[in-house]
């Protein structure tokens, strides 16, 4: 689907700029701190086997290391194309491309598309989406068991920082704005689709979160 909202379009176009380097990153240093939270998350989740959704997977690697750690099969959605070509060369890299498919484009346009998967993966997303309810509303109707969330702590730096890039998006004409929602917010809007907190975790900036489906 081609992307056609001039926000959707220049976020897109910001980070399809940093594609190459993120791959990179991953291969020296591996999983970013937050992106370990997740994983320990889901392993104290005890799944078992699962099939996955990332929204606004990036370069893949998140959801290609845990098809290393009992994932069965993982769809990405993202904005860049060229994040996605980064992601099909690292799955290619590790022998996993029969396991993975890819979706450019927005995500809550593109739901329809998609069939339901046992766990959705929003890594760092919500926050660069400018209705965060609709994005997790649209999550959760394609998660039958878990959804695990990354998104920015709620504390002054936090604020200060996303105050200042939304400034400079404006200063230098591009429509990307990034977006701060409270944490308890968010934990309603899950809660309320009945799913129910069992993890959570924080670094310095991030706010890690696993809800699982209650039986």
């Amino acid at each position: 689907m081609r992307c056609c909202q001039s926000a959707a379009c220049d976020t897109g176009r910001l980070f399809s700029r940093f594609a190459a380097r993120y791959r990179k990153r991953y291969r020296r240093r591996g999983l970013e701190r937050s992106q370990e939270q997740l994983v320990a998350g889901l392993d104290a989740a005890r799944l078992g086997t699962y099939s996955m959704l990332e929204i606004g997977c990036g370069v893949g690697y998140l959801h290609q290391h845990l098809l290393t750690r009992g994932g069965t099969h993982a769809v990405g959605v993202d904005l860049s194309e060229r994040m996605l070509a980064e992601a099909r060369a690292l799955a290619a890299e590790d022998g996993l491309s029969t396991r993975v498919d890819y979706l450019v484009g927005d995500f809550v346009n593109l739901a329809e598309q998609i069939a339901r998967v046992d766990v959705s993966l929003l890594d760092k997303v919500i926050c660069c989406y400018p209705d965060a309810y609709i994005l997790v509303q649209r999550a959760l109707d394609k998660t039958e068991r878990a959804c695990a969330l990354i998104y920015p702590r709620r504390h002054l730096l936090n604020r200060c920082a996303i105050a200042i890039a939304a400034f400079l998006m404006a200063v230098t004409r591009n429509a990307y704005r990034p977006y701060f929602y409270e944490p308890e917010e968010v934990r309603t809007w899950i809660e309320e689709r009945g799913f129910h907190r069992t993890w959570q975790a924080e670094t310095p900036l991030w706010r890690t979160e696993v809800y699982q489906r209650l039986q």
